[in-house]
């Protein structure tokens, strides 16, 4: 469906909305003064081409009665002040790049979920610190996160972080130029050989473990950490 006018502004039962951004759009330039009372679940997916994407005023008038809220891709936003916009909300789920849009606290949030590439875990597209500065916050404001029952880290699998560069280097030597280019963007995203191929904190893991909040990664395997 393909909605060319910002009408009706209202949708009385609508609680299921997710918005796909553009090349040529911004996802929330339609949305963002409709007015959705019954609004519960929202995925917003920026891509990397609507970096000025504003989660305030969609927030501000459909967030108080979310319950689950899903970011991906990239936004021009530090700090989102989530239990202010979203006081009801039981899940947040968001991309774990340079842009992760992080939540100071929340007293609501019962499973905070961390999507990635693992590849690129360490490389300016996924530095580490974005999420270690995250889950520092939650420490540092554990009263404040009342409800939080359980991390989930996607990009873990029970596996150590694959060093795929040279691997697909060898693989595609014989295909000629193009070969080339795309084993360089593979070394050039690939962690490098001597990094840690565990990216969580082990005194951060065993805190949530004493707190009772379960770190998960992909399929319910425990997280693992240095």
């Amino acid at each position: 469906m393909v909605i060319r006018e910002p009408y009706p502004k209202r949708l009385e039962r609508l609680t299921w909305l997710s918005l796909t951004g553009s090349i040529h759009q911004n996802p929330l330039t339609i949305f963002q003064d409709w007015d959705l009372p019954s609004l519960t679940h929202l995925c917003v997916d920026a891509g990397s081409y609507c970096r000025d994407c504003d989660l305030s005023t969609i927030l501000q008038c459909s967030g108080k009665k979310l319950k689950t809220l899903s970011l991906r891709g990239e936004f021009a936003m530090d700090d989102l002040p989530l239990a202010e916009y979203c006081p009801n909300l039981t899940c947040y789920e968001v991309d774990w790049t340079f842009s992760l849009v992080s939540v100071l606290w929340h007293p609501m949030v019962e499973d905070l979920i961390f999507h990635c590439d693992e590849t690129l875990i360490g490389t300016p597209r996924t530095p580490r610190h974005r999420l270690t500065d995250q889950i520092a916050m939650i420490v540092t404001h554990r009263g404040a996160w009342e409800q939080l029952r359980r991390i989930v880290d996607t990009a873990w699998d029970g596996t150590e972080i694959p060093t795929r560069g040279l691997q697909v280097l060898r693989q595609s030597i014989n295909n000629g130029v193009q070969g080339m280019m795309i084993s360089r963007r593979y070394i050039f995203d690939s962690p490098p050989p001597n990094r840690p191929r565990r990216w969580w904190n082990m005194a951060h893991l065993e805190y949530f473990h004493e707190e009772g909040i379960e770190c998960l990664g992909k399929n319910g395997i425990q997280l693992l950490g240095d």
